[in-house]
């Protein structure tokens, strides 16, 4: 696997980023299957703070998908969690500190996600 900037080889060993405060998003493929043929991934959101989210409840869409759409996918996931606060979802009772994790983070997820978009970062 070849990884290249901005994406790199985070504290977990897995492709991800650092965001400025030291804060990383890592992604990998899960050993769980998809639903209806779809990938499933492994994520991991550490933050500067000490906060871990971890999670294997993503998938790509129809068919297989590979790491760089998984990370798009989980970015949007991320800066989604950001902008609505919706108390019945799982996301914010198992992980209360994630709202305002990814509000504070937005403008720059926002900016990788543009990057990840325009080019392919991960070669597999």
């Amino acid at each position: 696997m070849k990884i290249s900037p901005p994406l790199c080889i985070t504290s977990r060993l897995c492709a991800g980023f650092t965001l400025d405060d030291g804060s990383s998003v890592s992604i990998e493929y899960s050993g769980l299957p998809g639903n209806n043929g779809r990938q499933r991934y492994h994520y991991f959101i550490d933050t500067a703070d000490g906060f871990t989210a971890e999670g294997e409840d993503l998938e790509s869409g129809v068919g297989n998908g590979n790491l760089q759409s998984g990370l798009e996918n989980l970015i949007v996931f991320i800066i989604t969690a950001g902008e609505d606060r919706d108390p019945d979802d799982r996301i914010f009772s198992e992980f209360p500190w994630m709202h305002e994790w990814s509000k504070s983070h937005g403008d720059e997820l926002s900016c990788f996600s543009c990057e990840i978009e325009e080019q392919e970062l991960i070669e597999e």
